[in-house]
């Protein structure tokens, strides 16, 4: 796990959750704000080189449908980096 991206990213909204598998992690919380943001696995500086899954997808149909390991990562990320949040 890295705590610089690797891959360029100009998202405002994203916030860098870590590096896996050779792709950065983020929360977005620009788009799908209202359930929860999106979850972004950036493979490159490539602007089409991602993936984005729901984060209320996910709480609703849970983890075992996630077929990209990365993705999975960012969701315990997130949801740690949640728990953090709440707790201060």
């Amino acid at each position: 796990m890295t705590t610089q991206p690797i891959h360029l990213h100009d998202c405002e909204s994203c916030i860098f959750l870590g590096s896996f598998n050779e792709a950065d992690l983020y929360l977005c919380n620009g788009y799908h704000q209202r359930d929860g943001g999106c979850l972004i696995a950036r493979y490159s500086s490539d602007c089409s080189d991602n993936v984005c899954w729901n984060f209320a997808n996910i709480e609703r149909f849970g983890l075992a449908t996630i077929a990209r390991p990365e993705i999975a990562e960012a969701y315990r990320l997130a949801v740690n980096l949640q728990k953090e949040g709440s707790a201060n």
